[in-house]
């Protein structure tokens, strides 16, 4: 289940970076066209919520 953070935060950086190559000025976010920006926001939220949850189990585990 650790490493499924770590797998998540990894796609999730990959979507943002993957916008960057994209024309796209709006995407679709459950269902709603939002700004391109506040898409790579969201997601790179995302990315750090995930790799902080793999950290953190990491040190757990170590302790």
């Amino acid at each position: 289940m650790k490493y499924l953070n770590l797998v998540v935060g990894i796609l999730a950086l990959i979507n943002v970076v993957y916008t960057f190559f994209s024309e796209s000025e709006t995407s679709t976010f459950f269902g709603m066209e939002i700004s391109i920006w506040l898409y790579r926001l969201i997601w790179l939220i995302l990315a750090a919520l995930c790799f902080y949850g793999y950290y953190t189990r990491k040190v757990a585990d170590q302790k």
